[in-house]
């Protein structure tokens, strides 16, 4: 007989079973009141478009949040009303306050959660897939020059080109190309390559040097830290998950070597994986489940909410055949949650997530004083 499948929740993430009543109770009050926000959202959306002059009233009469298109008329909006601020448009301002107090819906997180940190102004559109390129390169760079004879290095560079995704082999294969005749000459110019890529892209050749010095040990810690990530999860913890998560941390401990990787960095970027990409979204639709369930007796007002394409297992695992494709995954959703992650480490908990970890040391010692 087929053991039980386990009881999930919204994000297809394990409930212990101790809890199974208590979550058929409350989901319906929870997908109810987030019926009732998303329908708050869409009247704030239509009114701030209408104000700000994005929309007129006609276009905004049957304006749809599950459409696609309309993740850009979010971040539109939500950018011009912050860049006003309370000054310039308290109303408008006031009321985006209340509405993400109150909790912004688990449909409208996707655009919302990006618009508000400014994961765009982070990772403008084609740099993630580049970065991703870089890490490549100079992480074959590594091996190269810690390998001792030219078959190790050849295989070296032969395995990087295999495992990276089509788009990003495609961008680094120029730097190795034609430099197979001598290892130290190879080695050299790969090198060289990567560290004018890295200019390009805005690493500086001081945090290149600060990446070299720490990057086999976030890489050793990353890896370890991977598998501890939501354990259990069908999709962050299958080949496709797991070769994502490993992407963003590594690509973070690229562009912000003065942070690099510390413990707990890997739960804040599986969740904005899950958020962002949908991955586990299907676990909640499957029959059986509490949430399935409870969803079965609720009217929702719209269906779920459309989201761009996250990089498929062949692109994760580098064997897609269309590049295109696999620009577009890495691009898209994932290139939003890096760009997430960094604001978060660097602008909205400064301190936290960095080597000392001053900031989780404060916050204990107060806590500490006040009990």
């Amino acid at each position: 007989m087929d053991p039980t499948p386990p009881l999930r929740d919204n994000y297809g993430l394990e409930v212990n079973r101790d809890y199974a009543d208590l979550l058929q109770t409350y989901t319906p009050l929870w997908i109810s009141a987030a019926v009732r926000n998303t329908a708050k959202w869409r009247t704030y959306l239509q009114t701030a478009a209408e104000q700000l002059g994005i929309l007129e009233a006609a276009a905004t009469a049957n304006l749809n949040l599950h459409d696609a298109s309309c993740s850009k008329l979010i971040a539109s909006v939500l950018r011009e009303v912050l860049l006003l601020g309370e000054r310039h448009a308290p109303d408008l301002f006031e009321s985006l306050v209340e509405l993400v107090t109150a909790g912004v819906p688990n449909d409208l997180r996707p655009h919302v959660w990006p618009a508000l940190l400014g994961a765009r102004n982070h990772c403008p559109a084609g740099h993630y897939s580049r970065l991703v390129a870089l890490h490549q390169q100079l992480s074959s760079t590594l091996t190269d020059s810690s390998s001792s004879s030219s078959s190790s290095s050849s295989s070296s560079n032969a395995g990087a080109a295999a495992s990276m995704p089509a788009a990003a082999a495609g961008t680094a294969a120029p730097a190795a190309a034609g430099l197979q005749d001598s290892p130290q000459a190879s080695t050299t110019a790969a090198a060289d390559a990567a560290a004018a890529a890295a200019e390009a892209l805005g690493v500086s050749g001081e945090s290149l040097l600060l990446w070299r010095c720490h990057a086999k040990t976030w890489r050793l810690q990353i890896d370890k830290d991977c598998h501890r990530t939501f354990p259990g999860h069908d999709w962050l913890s299958g080949p496709e998950g797991q070769a994502a998560l490993r992407r963003l941390l590594s690509c973070f401990c690229l562009a912000a070597p003065q942070l690099g990787y510390c413990q707990g960095m890997n739960f804040v970027a599986g969740a904005l994986l899950l958020v962002l990409t949908g991955g586990g979204r299907q676990q909640q639709q499957q029959p059986g489940t509490a949430v399935a369930a409870a969803a079965a007796h609720t009217q929702p007002d719209a269906a779920e909410p459309a989201r761009p394409p996250r990089a498929s297992a062949s692109s994760s695992s580098g064997g897609a055949d269309d590049p295109a494709a696999a620009a577009a995954g890495l691009d898209g959703p994932e290139s939003l949650a890096f760009g997430c992650l960094l604001a978060i480490a660097e602008h909205v908990l400064p301190g936290y997530y960095s080597p000392a970890m001053v900031a989780p040391q404060v916050r204990d010692n107060v806590v500490a004083q006040q009990v």
